[in-house]
């Protein structure tokens, strides 16, 4: 099962080719550059944490899937990607995500994504079962998740530039020494 994501398109200026001469120049400050930018993120991820449900639904209380709000609070977590994947389009990558590996809020988080009942082709899909699932999710992640998120971007944005910013500034002057 894959791990549902939620991000924010942002526009970051000189990320790629500033953690590229990070990675040269001093590997060991390279390191230290995830934890420097998910630090203000971390009350965003508090509030997210703090607004998850305490039930879902009754076909989550029993299984290998059952919701349990504590574990889903574990492993809902912040994630760095520092490199840019080959399918991601020019310079541009999601740096900085909320990611959960729960089981549960997987599936309620991709059912609620799929209540519109049309696939990408624009056909209808979907079965009387999974609409009736559907119906009685009291949430899935993007129920507190993507208000969340969308309202903390812009202050992110500022502060992970500075970060970036910062850190393109050590590289000058160690590329200028």
């Amino acid at each position: 099962m894959t791990a549902p994501s939620v991000g924010v398109d942002v526009e970051l200026r000189n990320v790629g080719s500033v953690l590229r001469a990070l990675k040269q120049i001093d590997p060991d400050l390279r390191r230290r550059v995830p934890d420097e930018i998910k630090s203000p993120a971390q009350p965003m991820l508090v509030e997210i944490r703090a607004k998850m449900p305490a039930t879902l639904m009754s076909g989550f209380t029993t299984g290998s899937k059952r919701y349990r709000p504590g574990r889903a609070r574990q492993r809902t977590t912040l994630r760095f990607r520092g490199t840019r994947p080959r399918s991601a389009p020019g310079d541009s990558w999601p740096l900085l995500r909320v990611v959960t590996t729960d089981p549960a809020l997987s599936i309620t988080g991709n059912a609620r994504r799929a209540q519109a009942g049309i696939d990408r082709a624009g056909r209808p899909y979907g079965t009387r079962r999974g609409s009736a699932m559907i119906a009685q999710l009291p949430g899935g992640p993007e129920r507190w998740l993507w208000p969340t998120v969308e309202r903390w971007a812009p202050r992110l944005e500022d502060d992970i530039q500075d970060i970036i910013d910062g850190y393109a500034r050590i590289v000058s002057r160690k590329l200028e020494a």
